[in-house]
């Protein structure tokens, strides 16, 4: 019911914040948990707050251990 989104429309994040951003761009390629929370430069607890946060959104999602954009 029009509800699936088209390919090759680019996704917006007008409802992320800077930190969620910065997130989402290192998920250009697939990334594990603590790739992620090295190259953040935020804390452990900030950084998994801001995954999940970003998976109930439906921005991203975690297969084998590894986060990637959906």
């Amino acid at each position: 019911f029009g509800m699936a989104e088209k390919e090759g429309v680019e996704k917006t994040y007008a409802d992320c914040s800077d930190a969620e951003i910065k997130i989402l761009t290192l998920l250009k390629s697939p990334c594990s948990r603590d790739t992620i929370i090295e190259a953040a430069g935020m804390s452990i607890q900030e950084t998994n707050s801001l995954l999940t946060i970003l998976e109930l959104k439906g921005y991203i999602k975690e297969v084998y251990g590894e986060f990637l954009l959906t």
